[in-house]
């Protein structure tokens, strides 16, 4: 069956399994604890009371990370069903949080109209064509900064992939990037890096950029 981002997480079922079946294994539990690390140094740079757009939000299984520092967030996805979870998770903040559906080609959101995006594990999901798209989006939308994670292909990591497939695990990234080409496609997007971040050096392809406008 191909995956779609579009529509692999429309349905209740998968939405609340999502969590137990990514993240409840020790190397699932590593890696959320090394993202949440480096996300927490990138948002203790935000000023108090940022308005931060989580895109995709999911299950809210970051959100949560940004509205216990006090931001105001705006959750968005294109699966209803993840919303419905995430916005259980995050009742306890419900003055702090608003949540929408959308497609982030196309953001029915105002120009700059929230300080910073976070778009975590979702952008190596798409051809560099779609994701300068969306990059585009996240920049209009942005006042400041845009926060994204891709997934680094270099020839250790191509090994590993390789490794990964004849070993029989699902293919863990569709559309990798070399520093190279994702530096081009900031440019097309109309953004430049700040800093980037590995989340664990060697063992994940993972690199978190913190991008602002040109």
């Amino acid at each position: 069956m191909t995956f779609n981002p579009r529509t692999e997480y429309q349905d209740i079922e998968t939405a609340e399994t999502y969590d137990q079946k990514r993240f409840n294994s020790l190397s699932g539990k590593l890696f959320q604890w090394s993202e949440r690390r480096v996300l927490e140094r990138i948002v203790q740079t935000l000023p108090p009371g940022s308005t931060v757009m989580d895109a995709p939000c999911g299950t809210g299984r970051l959100s949560t990370l940004y509205l216990s520092k006090g931001f105001r967030m705006l959750g968005a996805d294109i699966s209803g069903e993840m919303i419905q979870v995430a916005r259980r998770r995050t009742e306890r903040w419900a003055g702090q949080v608003d949540f929408g559906r959308m497609d982030f080609v196309r953001l029915a959101l105002a120009d700059r109209s929230v300080d910073a995006v976070f778009s975590i594990r979702f952008l190596p999901h798409f051809p560099p064509e779609e994701r300068v798209y969306m990059l585009r989006e996240f920049s209009r939308v942005s006042r400041k900064r845009i926060v994204i994670s891709l997934s680094i292909s270099n020839p250790w990591m191509r090994l590993r992939r390789k490794v990964k497939e004849w070993l029989g695990h699902d293919k863990p990234v569709r559309h990798p990037v070399t520093m190279q080409s994702m530096r081009a496609e900031l440019k097309a997007a109309g953004l430049k890096e700040v800093r980037h971040f590995w989340t664990v050096p060697i063992f994940s392809e993972q690199i978190i950029f913190v991008c602002e406008r040109n």
